[in-house]
């Protein structure tokens, strides 16, 4: 039978035997139950992806110490990582340095040795772990007095952490952290006067303006 577009609908469904009209609802029934398919396969796929967001491992990290600051032996900084998340991290790895870089901040996130072998931990919820990174070489004289100084130049520890969460997906927290001025040139001052070297980094460093992302 061949429809003509102008005659109403009504028209159209007396005209046709019950077997058509049953074919026709059949269409329109299978064409509707592919639109609902796709709709709660949306859905589910949505839900999905908030229950991973709440549930997954966050990982940040927070220096809380540095040693031997200046420029006759490599600089030492210890951090503490944490699970903010409901579940554990598994494979956690830093990756990190530490550079002389201008301030106020405004530079490309530095090229972080990657390749070398980092040791993994796992992170349990709420948990912290305690680690630390040496600096690659002393830092020159000139260097030192201006990170002191502060005006120009920090002392910026920068790299990536990465780790598996229980869904057995990749991700990575970029951190970036400066020091110097003032304020740590007065610490490094009194450390020093007390006989030590260790500098309270939860007091003195701060969050960069740059370069913290998570993903």
């Amino acid at each position: 039978m061949i429809c003509n577009p102008f005659v109403p609908f009504e028209s159209f469904i007396s005209e046709l035997n019950a077997e058509e009209i049953i074919a026709v609802f059949t269409v329109i029934i299978g064409v509707a139950t592919v639109f609902l398919w796709k709709a709660t396969r949306d859905l589910v796929k949505g839900a999905e992806i908030t229950s991973e967001r709440q549930l997954r491992a966050y990982v940040s990290i927070q220096p809380i110490g540095i040693f031997n600051f200046g420029e006759v032996q490599p600089i030492e900084i210890t951090y503490s990582l944490h699970n903010a998340g409901q579940t554990p991290a598994t494979k956690v790895r830093v990756f990190s340095g530490m550079f002389a870089l201008p301030y106020p901040q405004d530079f490309d996130f530095p090229k972080i040795n990657e390749a070398m072998i980092a040791s993994s931990t796992t992170l349990f919820p709420a948990a912290a772990h305690k680690g630390y990174t040496v600096n690659s070489h002393a830092l020159p004289v000139d260097q030192v007095k201006a990170i002191l100084d502060g005006t120009k130049l920090r002392l910026f520890f920068v790299g990536i952490i990465k780790y598996v969460d229980i869904f057995n997906k990749e991700h990575i927290t970029k951190f970036c952290f400066s020091i110097g001025g003032e304020k740590f040139a007065s610490m490094i001052s009194r450390s020093a006067a007390a006989g030590g070297a260790v500098v309270d980094g939860a007091l003195a460093f701060e969050h960069s303006s740059q370069h913290n992302e998570i993903g």
